[in-house]
């Protein structure tokens, strides 16, 4: 259904048209036996054209790379690297082409988004035993983005169309991963710790308001126990902690164009998930494998964190919430292979 306003309800045709070239180099160095060494560069040109109401874009520039890895003692690895990537803007989605006319959907003097990438870890595994840590820290500049609402401009300046691709800021996540696992005959064990940190601006992201950017996730954890009493029989039980993420302060954006008179906050309260799997291979190669899977043993009702958190409880945001997950989820699959 158009708008009063469509450009041309008689035709119903909203064009972008873009463009990427990219071209990289990279190599890998055996220094000496136990150090490996990396190292590239890449350059991508990017150019969007918005035909059907006269607006363009374009950007380009070049990224390096550099890794290095050394192991230490036999089965004991170290690694790092630095890398950095470049994102100009790309044609948008087909449900956003459409704009009221007059009104821009690019800001004038858009910028690349530019990337640094910093990672840093430690590998182990010996005798059935494995474990690993790793360290992150991405900080994105100029991060382009879509926001909620639209801001009247300074006088003179054309409006923002109801869909305006903007820089925003800084965006920076740092984070944590451990690993850890074991394995002596059929019996195994592993487990993981992540905690991550995102924040746009200094500020704690939320999937309200950031959900094309990424979302906030409390520090999660997990233990996996497998049996194998053959290599075509398997079974395995895990659980899935997420911890406790409140008083995230949120509504930033809403606060900045006066829908509110300031931020609030909301809770993502935490869960634990149990989850069952069995594979079954009855011909003892490939061709014919069986599995089972129980997800949400206990058929718990949670809201996940990657969802949007629930607004409810702040006047006027009342329906804003993400939906809950599925209950005991029970599947049954069969595989041929030829």
């Amino acid at each position: 259904m158009w708008q009063p306003w469509a450009w041309n309800p008689a035709v119903g045709r909203f064009e972008e048209r873009g463009g990427l070239m990219g071209l990289y180099i990279q190599d890998h160095w055996q220094v000496i036996e136990p150090l490996m060494l990396s190292f590239g560069a890449r350059y991508d040109a990017y150019d969007v054209n918005l035909l059907t109401y006269g607006e363009a874009t374009d950007s380009d520039g070049l990224s390096l790379n550099a890794g290095a890895q050394l192991e230490v003692l036999p089965g004991l690895k170290l690694n790092a690297g630095y890398a950095e990537a470049f994102r100009g803007k790309e044609i948008g989605d087909a449900f956003t082409l459409e704009q009221r006319p007059g009104r821009l959907t690019l800001q004038p003097g858009l910028v690349p988004e530019r990337v640094e990438n910093i990672e840093a870890g430690v590998s182990y595994a010996a005798a059935g035993f494995r474990a690993s840590a790793a360290y992150f820290d991405m900080t994105i500049d100029d991060v382009i983005l879509d926001q909620l609402g639209t801001r009247r401009p300074a006088p003179g300046q054309p409006l923002e169309g109801g869909v305006y691709y903007e820089n925003i800021g800084r965006f920076r996540s740092e984070g944590v991963e451990l690993r850890a696992g074991y394995t002596t005959g059929p019996f195994s064990i592993d487990g993981f710790y992540n905690h991550y940190d995102s924040r746009l601006n200094g500020n704690r992201i939320e999937g309200y308001e950031q959900i094309a950017l990424g979302n906030s996730m409390g520090d999660n954890w997990n233990v996996t126990a497998g049996y194998a009493p053959s290599p075509s029989l398997s079974f395995q039980a895990s659980m899935t902690r997420f911890e406790d993420l409140n008083d995230i302060e949120v509504l930033f954006r809403e606060t900045e164009l006066g829908f509110i008179d300031g931020t609030r906050t909301v809770d993502k309260p935490g869960y634990t998930v149990v989850d069952l799997f069995a594979r079954w291979q009855p011909f003892g190669t490939e061709t014919l494998e069986l599995q089972a899977a129980v997800y949400n043993l206990f058929d718990l009702q949670y809201r996940a964190h990657a969802s949007v958190a629930d607004y409810s409880g702040i006047p006027g945001y009342e329906i804003v919430a993400g939906l809950p997950e599925p209950g005991r989820n029970v599947r049954l699959t069969a595989a041929v292979r030829f």
